[in-house]
């Protein structure tokens, strides 16, 4: 396999984002009454995740890892705020909800940084 190949992970984790950016858009679509919190988060973190994912498809660092790292982060933050307007009432429901932002943090740190210095590395080349 080359040094240009994009890695499996970053396709797959470009897949599970769409995914989850449907059933979001499915959840959102339900009527129910939203307030302004319940508007702009599923808005925001949808609007990452699609960008996030093409940024994973083409290795881009702004995009992918910076994009990637804002949603996991984003939504580890989102869901502890989430806990606490509602004062940590079954906090252990909203527990496998950590369990991606953790792993997406995880990945994108630890196992495909170096996917995306490469890209960005090779794209500031100057030619003369």
């Amino acid at each position: 396999m080359s040094d240009n190949a994009r890695p499996t992970g970053l396709t797959v984790l470009a897949v599970i984002q769409f995914i989850f950016c449907i059933a979001l858009l499915a959840a959102f679509a339900t009527p129910s009454r939203l307030g302004v919190y319940g508007v702009l988060s599923p808005l925001i973190t949808g609007l990452l995740m699609v960008g996030s994912g093409i940024g994973y498809l083409r290795q881009d660092y702004k995009l992918g890892f910076i994009g990637g790292n804002i949603l996991g982060i984003g939504s580890f933050a989102n869901i502890l705020i989430f806990s606490m307007v509602q004062g940590f009432e079954n906090f252990a429901v909203h527990i496998p909800s950590l369990i991606y932002p953790v792993v997406l943090l995880g990945l994108l740190n630890l196992r495909y940084k170096d996917a995306f210095a490469f890209r960005r590395s090779s794209e500031t080349t100057v030619i003369e």
